[in-house]
């Protein structure tokens, strides 16, 4: 049984803005998986949005340039559910 006291307790880690850019990046990455779903899901979201947040608290990203972020990964994700559903099919 999971210990929900210890897995809600606060960690604090520091990034730099390329490290966190880079997590960021992997993140959305395991985002496009199709099988990618449910809490950890959102999770996983949730974390995406807090780094961009941050790397624009920062000055390392702009409001275009995460409305591109978004964009780039919905149309990635879209095509890569397609085709998993085109060979789901086949």
């Amino acid at each position: 049984m999971p210990d929900y006291k210890k897995m809600s307790k606060k960690i604090i880690i520091e990034f730099t803005a390329f490290e966190l850019l880079t997590v960021h990046g992997n993140v959305c990455l395991g985002l496009r998986h199709p099988y990618n779903t449910g809490p950890s899901r959102k999770t996983a979201e949730n974390f995406v949005l807090l780094a961009e947040e941050n790397l624009k608290k920062c000055g390392f990203l702009t409001d275009s340039e995460i409305r591109l972020i978004h964009r780039v990964e919905n149309e990635e994700t879209k095509k890569i559910w397609e085709d998993f559903a085109r060979n789901v099919r086949d």
